[in-house]
């Protein structure tokens, strides 16, 4: 859960549920929050905001209707996992044939996406953030030998959102992280693309963060080989 996070704004009296929208994501994006991460409460939103219950209430109705957000009786409002039963994944999976797709197809997809993010991370990512990757690469070997199967992979989502945030470009970090959730459930889904171990995936994120700091863009393509699980 995020412990520390930044303060909401106030907003406007003009058009109070879509700009409380707006405010949410931003709220989300700004702190970083993961699926599973719980949202302040409606009193707490609707006091920040300066709008009443109402207002907030029909805005979180509106980002769990397209996914963003769940809602849990008694325990609050939580970023939502973008897994299988997502509205966004449910349209996905309609128009791609899933059954289908195989893993030389999935590998060359996977490594365009993957290339663009780790030549930006590469260039401009700070010590700092290379040491936080390593952190959460311990917490994911952790959650390997526990056999921590949901957190495990909470933790492989935190990796990439923290390597994204590395490349200091906001919009792809939001937008490729949505794209990421759904290769991996397309990986999870199609019976003709095979998994990578978890030992593995510990193994090559941790060498992926070493390549990032040697600024070597001409490791690049051996490090998305090495990532994707296509080490000769």
């Amino acid at each position: 859960m995020a412990s520390v996070q930044r303060g909401l704004p106030t907003l406007r009296r003009e058009r109070l549920i879509d700009r409380a929208v707006d405010a949410i994501k931003q709220h989300i994006m700004a702190n970083g929050l993961q699926p599973g991460d719980r949202l302040p409460s409606e009193p707490e939103l609707a006091s920040s905001f300066g709008v009443s219950r109402n207002v907030v209430r029909q805005a979180l109705s509106s980002l769990e209707a397209v996914g963003i957000v769940h809602s849990e009786q008694g325990r609050g409002t939580f970023v939502a996992e973008i897994g299988a039963t997502s509205n966004v994944l449910q349209h996905l999976d309609f128009w791609l044939d899933l059954a289908n797709l195989d893993q030389r197809d999935y590998v060359e997809t996977r490594s365009l996406f993957d290339a663009g993010v780790l030549q930006l991370a590469m260039r401009k990512a700070t010590d700092d953030e290379l040491d936080r990757l390593d952190g959460v690469v311990d917490r994911m070997a952790e959650q390997a030998e526990e056999d921590g199967g949901a957190e495990f992979g909470r933790e492989h989502d935190a990796f990439h959102q923290a390597l994204l945030d590395a490349t200091h470009n906001r919009f792809l970090a939001s937008l490729t992280i949505i794209l990421y959730r759904f290769l991996w459930h397309a990986a999870a889904q199609a019976p003709n693309v095979r998994p990578v171990p978890r030992g593995d995936q510990v193994r090559a994120h941790r060498e992926l963060v070493a390549g990032l700091r040697t600024r070597d863009e001409s490791r690049i393509p051996a490090l998305v080989a090495l990532h994707l699980g296509q080490r000769p």
